[in-house]
Parts: structure tokens; C-alpha cells; sequence
């Protein structure tokens, strides 16, 4: 079955939620400190466009909209017992 992506397309789409999601469950960054002003950031940002050749300024452009929300760190999270599950 075709689904009209080519296997890079696919490749990039889930290479930026990954980096999507890798925004959201890191650690939050002070109020007055964006993600962008990370060195473990920066440092993932560079090994992006080194070993796979992504354009650092779309990295930098998706990571830089990322924000902190801690129910997503909550969903993504490590499966609960049900009894936890109310909280």
C-alpha cells in the first residue's frame, strides 16, 4: 500500500516528533531561560545536523516553539497502577 510519503518524508516526520516530544519531557527550563539557551540542547541540536544533516535553524525553529507542560511528561510517562491513576 502507497501512501504518497517517500521514506526520507517519513523519516523527517518522525525524526520532529521525536524532537518534539524530547522538548517536552526534558527538564524545564527556568521561566526566564528558553530551551534554545541549553548547552545539553545545543550540544543535541549540533549531533542533529551532524550525523543526520538536518538544518540546525528547523531544529532550532522547532525546539525553540517547545514548552514544558508537565502533563505531557504525566501521559508519556512510565504506565501507572490503576490506583495511582485518579491522582
Amino acid at each position: 500500500m502507497q501512501h504518497g510519503f517517500s521514506a526520507r518524508q517519513l523519516y523527517v516526520f518522525i525524526t520532529a516528533v521525536g524532537l518534539s516530544m524530547w522538548a517536552l519531557v526534558a527538564k524545564p527550563a527556568p521561566v526566564s531561560v528558553g530551551y534554545l539557551d541549553r548547552p545539553d540542547v545545543l550540544s543535541f541540536i549540533s549531533d542533529l545536523q551532524s550525523e543526520h544533516g538536518f538544518k540546525v535553524t528547523e531544529i532550532e525553529r522547532i525546539l525553540g516553539e517547545a514548552r514544558f507542560d508537565p502533563r505531557v511528561v504525566r501521559l508519556i510517562g512510565p504506565e501507572r497502577p490503576p490506583s495511582e491513576l485518579s491522582s
